[in-house]
């Protein structure tokens, strides 16, 4: 899970729209959530991942839905209100279900940064505060499939570093290619891909990434690109667990 930014709200949602809908919720408790002009704004607001566990929605094999973060069973009201949409993998909106959340709080990542609630252990993610703890039980972040997933991806990133190293260690210098080797890794933890927050979290706490970094630098082959891409991944880098 990573921090997030709420886009505008769409035109399609004004006022009137959503009296609209609202009252047709209401009356028919139809999918009046379920349109092209909110469903893809959502999307695009977090890069087309589930805002929960950073699971690539635009998967043939995930489908996107829209997640009311106070339910919409407790809360009609607000059935179509902007800010307590979020878009989420059929895996997490099921799992949290209508749970009520202001009575037991959870992290709403367009207003509060994971990092501040959560930490990493061996590809696991474990609350470090009450709301933390909340979320990670409530949409089971360590669910085996889900965990499987990003290890699989954190974990092709790691071994990626080890093996540059290892080939890296026996050249006399490196070139642009290897340095964009390296560049493809750090592509992997920025925002916009899947399990961003722990292929950072990975390959910043790997020696292997440290080493190269400073080869590159030392070998005057470390740009602006990714000096730029070093940085936003650094902003995604979850506390270790102590």
């Amino acid at each position: 899970m990573i921090k997030l930014q709420r886009g505008e709200k769409p035109e399609f949602l004004t006022e009137d729209k959503v009296e609209q809908l609202t009252k047709e919720y209401a009356a028919t408790e139809k999918s009046v959530w379920n349109k092209k002009q909110i469903k893809d704004p959502l999307s695009e607001s977090s890069s087309h991942k589930c805002a929960y566990c950073e699971t690539d929605l635009t998967d043939p094999s995930t489908y996107m839905e829209v997640e009311h973060f106070h339910p919409k069973s407790l809360y009609p009201d607000l059935v179509v209100e902007w800010d307590n949409l979020l878009p989420s993998c059929k895996r997490c909106n099921g799992t949290k279900n209508d749970d009520d959340i202001s009575i037991r709080p959870i992290i709403n990542p367009y207003e509060t940064d994971p990092r501040k609630e959560f930490c990493f252990d061996h590809f696991s993610i474990f609350g470090i505060t009450e709301i933390g703890e909340n979320t990670e039980t409530l949409l089971d972040l360590n669910e085996e499939d889900l965990f499987v997933k990003r290890c699989r991806v954190a974990g092709a990133a790691k071994n990626s570093l080890v093996q540059m190293n290892r080939e890296f260690s026996a050249l006399d210098k490196l070139d642009g290619w290897k340095r964009n080797r390296f560049k493809a890794v750090l592509k992997a933890a920025q925002s916009n891909r899947p399990y961003a927050a722990f292929v950072a979290t990975i390959i910043h706490n790997a020696e292997a990434y440290e080493i190269i970094k400073k080869r590159l630098i030392d070998e005057k082959l470390w740009t602006n690109e990714l000096e730029s891409l070093h940085n936003q991944s650094l902003e995604l880098v979850l506390p270790l667990r102590g």
